[in-house]
């Protein structure tokens, strides 16, 4: 499995060749915007200006407009397991070929994320980033790659998340936010939320983890103001994305706010 590269090895050019003995294609770097800046002009563009969306795997379509993820848009993603359903939104676009830019690496597994669908040979990580210079490293990547996904463990200032996602909206990028202790401060084109998340594997005690199935639920601005739903495996059996059965579908906002008021243990056979 490809894995990244230490953080100063972009910085001081001491990284192999890929395909050379003992490569590590991805990279990891210190928090040096100039060199993100740098690397933008390698790697941009990874598909064609005209294309206004990016792929999504198939299990996770029912949850966007289109069935896309939309360029230029933030989505939010909150609830149990966010960072592997925040995984399994970047691995559509990562699959087809985008570099994906992920500001902070310590909650990623990179083998679980391969096994997702995360190619580690476009992904680029920034470790160490302090308080005061996430913004400025975030819209380097930004600029840098197709998707960032960011996991701010400090509190964003909303005038800092507005430029952010101008400047998404200005390179055609998509910016994925993972808010499991620190809420965003602005709202985001999408909110995804984990309604229920389960681990199946363990029986009496024995066995081991083998599958979490997850009830999520999309809502947002626009043309995805319908409130959707899915039930899908993050992660299935053999590590994949996959749907529990065929059922999704939109809810209108009469019914959303019936379900605002259901337990949420109920929310998923409300909203099949």
């Amino acid at each position: 499995m490809a894995a990244p590269t230490t953080a100063s090895d972009f910085a001081h050019d001491r990284s192999p060749e890929p395909g050379a003995p003992g490569a590590l294609p991805s990279r990891t770097l210190a928090v040096v915007p100039d060199h993100l800046r740098e690397l933008a002009q390698a790697i941009r563009p990874t598909s064609l200006a005209a294309e206004r969306t990016l792929p999504v795997l198939e299990a996770l379509a029912p949850l966007f407009p289109n069935g896309a993820l939309q360029r230029g848009s933030m989505v939010q993603i909150t609830g149990s397991g966010g960072t592997a359903v925040a995984l399994a939104v970047a691995a559509g676009a990562s699959r087809h070929g985008s570099w994906v830019g992920f500001v902070g690496a310590e909650m990623i597994g990179w083998a679980a994320a391969e096994q997702l669908g995360v190619d580690p040979r476009r992904s680029l990580v920034v470790t160490d980033v302090p308080v005061g210079s996430w913004a400025s490293v975030t819209a380097a990547l930004i600029d840098a790659v197709d998707v960032v996904v960011a996991a701010p463990t400090h509190g964003v200032r909303p005038a800092d998340a507005r430029r952010l996602a101008a400047r998404a909206r200005e390179r055609g990028s998509a910016m994925i936010v993972v808010e499991p202790r620190i809420a965003w401060p602005v709202d985001a084109d999408i909110a995804l939320r984990s309604v229920s998340s389960s681990w199946h594997g363990l029986e009496r005690g024995h066995g081991r983890l083998t599958a979490r199935r997850m009830t999520i639920e999309s809502v947002g601005r626009r043309a995805a103001a319908q409130l959707r739903q899915v039930e899908v495996w993050i992660p299935a059996e053999d590590g994949s994305v996959s749907l529990v059965d065929a059922g999704a579908g939109t809810i209108s906002l009469a019914e959303r706010r019936s379900i605002s008021r259901v337990d949420p243990a109920q929310r998923s056979r409300t909203a099949v």
